[in-house]
């Protein structure tokens, strides 16, 4: 009996050995699970929220095609109108006296030189290198030697100079014309 007791003893702490045991998984196992459990809510929220800006957005992408189909409506009215089609007519008519007249066409061209020129104030030292050849109504420019020649900024008073230069361009292509 001794032994009996002994051996129920060892049997005894073994068994509490092997409860502390579970119950330490247990406590791990829980904390693990509330975890989980905090991170399947975070998701549930982002979905939530991806979701409801998903449903937003396509509300608003609903109401764009539905402006855009109105646009689209509206403009083939107006392209199958009286008014387009002489307006229409119109814009032929000019650009084809436009195109045909080479002063207008020289206008033109020098206007949006000129305002070239004013929107990138760099390009005044090309109307520095440009040379009209005397056989035709090309301009020539040595494209390398205005990046050799180019310099950050130009005094204020060169806006002159290249108004003057580009006056003496035109100039000299009209009387090619």
């Amino acid at each position: 009996m001794a032994n009996n007791i002994h051996e129920l003893q060892e049997k005894l702490q073994q068994l509490q050995s092997e409860v502390l045991d579970i119950v330490m998984r247990k406590s791990v196992g829980k904390e693990r699970l509330n975890a989980l459990h905090n991170k399947i809510e975070t998701a549930q929220e982002k979905l939530n929220l991806v979701n409801k800006t998903f449903n937003m957005k396509y509300e608003e992408l609903k109401e764009v095609c539905s402006q855009l189909q109105m646009l689209q409506n509206y403009v083939e009215q107006f392209k199958n109108g009286q008014d387009y089609q002489e307006l229409e007519a119109i814009v032929r008519s000019e650009v084809g006296n436009t195109l045909s007249d080479n002063k207008k066409l020289l206008q033109n061209a020098l206007v949006s030189v000129v305002v070239a020129l004013r929107n990138d104030p760099d390009k005044y030292l090309l109307i520095d290198k440009m040379e009209l050849t005397p056989f035709t109504t090309t301009t020539i420019i040595n494209y390398n030697s205005f990046l050799a020649l180019r310099r950050p900024s130009r005094p204020q008073g060169d806006e002159q100079f290249v108004s003057g230069r580009v006056l003496e361009m035109a100039e000299r292509i009209l009387n090619n014309l």
